[in-house]
């Protein structure tokens, strides 16, 4: 924080401005990249946990092929109710502490991934009802 008071010192003066804005620049592209990058690959595997703990049987490796099927059609999806929560999970700096949100997202992804493994026929049998 102190080193950013003291460049954005130095751009109000006027001096050394573009080396002070390339860095910034280029800093939040590649955050924004990596960011939505992890989102895109993460959905793939949303539903291995539930898959892995629904079929007490199956080894990982089919748990990961049958998430990424299940998942392949409904990645916007996946992404769109992770990105929901963007404005909860910033809140929990300022506003709301993150014993209260974080309950409530775990919650919100068990349901989501119910939703997404009954839209979805499976090779994986099932061995309790859902």
């Amino acid at each position: 924080m102190i080193l950013l008071s003291i460049a954005w010192y130095k751009l109000v003066n006027g001096s050394e401005a573009i080396l002070f804005l390339i860095p910034c620049v280029s800093g939040i592209v590649f955050l924004i990249t990596g960011l939505l990058f992890y989102l895109v690959v993460t959905r793939r595997y949303l539903l291995a946990f539930y898959l892995f703990d629904e079929s007490g049987k199956a080894t990982a490796s089919a748990v990961i092929r049958e998430s990424t099927r299940v998942m392949d059609g409904q990645m916007g999806r996946a992404a769109a109710f992770a990105l929901s929560f963007a404005p909860w999970i910033l809140s929990c700096v300022f506003l709301f502490p993150i014993f209260y949100v974080y309950p409530y997202y775990q919650q919100a992804h068990a349901v989501f991934a119910r939703q997404a493994l009954n839209l979805a026929p499976r090779s994986i049998a099932r061995n309790a009802e859902m």
